[in-house]
C-alpha cells in the first residue's frame, strides 16, 4: 500500500511540472530594447501628399492611423529626409527657375518654423543625413538642355510662365556634395563630368557608395547616358574615390545602392531586375600610392 502512494505521488508531481512547462510562456527571440533606445525610434513614417497643394506629414501608426501636417502649403518642397535619430526632417525648397535656387531646408520635429540650410542659385536634389547628424549629402546637377524632341529653343528664356506646355529639363552631368553642418564647408566628391544617380551613407558615416556614371565606358570621347552606371565608394577622410563593383559583361546598370544595418553588405538592383548583395569584406581601401592614382579627375 505505501508503495502504491507513493507511486501515485510522483505521477502527480510529474503531471504537475509537465502542466507548468507547458503554460510558460517563451522569451522573446531578441534582447529587449530599452526605454531610451525606444525613445529614438518614433513609430511614423513621413510622407508627402497633395491636400490640394503638397504637404509633408507624419503618418502615425501608434493608434489609429492619421496623418498630422508638418508643412502645408509648401507646393514646391519635395525630397524629404529624416535624420538618424527621428528628431528632424531635410527637405528641398524648389526653384520656379529652370537654373537654380533650389534651397535645402531643416524642420525639427516637433516645432513649426523650418530653418534654411543651404541656400544658393545651383539647382539641387535628393538631400540625406548623415548617420551623425551633422552632415548632409545632395546632389548637384549641371548643364541642362532641352531633349531632342523640343523644338529649338533659347534655354535661358524658358520660365515656367513663358510655356502654355510643360517643360522638361534635362542636365548632362551632376555631382555629389557633402555639407559639414558644424564647419559649414562643402565638399565636392564626384567630377563635374559625371552623372551621379544615387548614394547611400555607410552605417559609420565614414563612406558613401555611389551609383553614377564617371568613366567613359564605352570609349566614345566623353561621359553621357550611353554610359553604364556602376557603383563606386568614397571615403570622407580623404575624398577617396574607387570603383566598388566590377562590371559584369553585360554591362548592366548598377542601381539603387543600400547598405546592410550592420554595414557588412551593399545591396542594389541592375536595370535588368535583378539583386545584387556584395560583400564589403571584399572591398579593401586601396593604399596611399593607389589612392593618388585611382582618384577621378575633377575639374570643378
Amino acid at each position: 500500500m505505501y508503495k502504491l502512494h507513493r507511486h501515485w505521488c510522483v505521477t502527480v508531481v510529474m503531471m504537475l511540472v509537465l502542466f507548468l512547462v507547458s503554460c510558460n510562456v517563451p522569451g522573446p527571440a531578441v534582447p529587449e530594447r530599452v526605454p531610451e533606445f525606444v525613445s529614438a525610434l518614433p513609430g511614423y513614417l513621413i510622407v508627402e501628399y497633395l491636400d490640394p497643394d503638397l504637404v509633408i506629414g507624419k503618418l502615425d501608426w501608434s493608434g489609429e492611423p492619421q496623418v498630422q501636417p508638418l508643412l502645408t502649403h509648401c507646393e514646391r518642397c519635395s525630397e524629404t529626409s529624416v535624420s538618424a535619430d527621428g528628431t528632424k526632417i531635410a527637405y528641398l525648397e524648389l526653384s520656379l527657375e529652370w537654373d537654380g535656387g533650389d534651397d535645402v531646408w531643416q524642420l525639427a520635429l516637433g516645432n513649426t518654423h523650418p530653418q534654411p540650410m543651404i541656400q544658393d542659385e545651383r539647382p539641387k536634389r535628393y538631400p540625406v543625413w548623415g548617420p551623425q547628424g551633422n552632415h548632409i549629402a545632395y546632389v548637384i546637377q549641371h548643364d541642362p538642355y532641352l531633349p531632342p524632341d523640343r523644338p529649338a529653343t533659347d534655354i535661358s528664356q524658358i520660365t515656367p510662365s513663358s510655356s502654355e506646355n510643360p517643360v522638361i529639363i534635362v542636365y548632362r552631368h551632376s555631382t555629389l556634395h557633402v555639407y559639414n553642418l558644424t564647419d559649414r564647408v562643402e565638399v565636392q566628391l564626384t567630377p563635374v563630368t559625371g552623372y551621379v544617380l544615387n548614394f547611400a551613407w555607410s552605417p559609420s558615416g565614414e563612406q558613401i557608395v555611389i551609383s553614377a556614371r564617371l568613366e567613359d565606358m564605352n570609349e566614345d570621347g566623353e561621359v553621357n547616358f550611353d554610359d553604364p552606371a556602376r557603383l563606386y565608394m568614397v571615403t570622407l577622410s580623404d575624398q577617396t574615390l574607387t570603383p566598388f563593383a566590377s562590371l559584369e559583361a553585360s554591362r548592366a546598370q548598377m542601381l539603387k545602392p543600400s547598405w546592410s544595418a550592420d554595414g557588412r553588405y551593399i545591396a542594389y538592383v541592375t536595370n535588368t531586375s535583378h539583386l545584387v548583395i556584395v560583400s564589403c569584406l571584399l572591398y579593401t581601401s586601396p593604399s596611399p600610392r593607389d589612392r593618388t592614382r585611382s582618384r577621378m579627375p575633377s575639374s570643378a
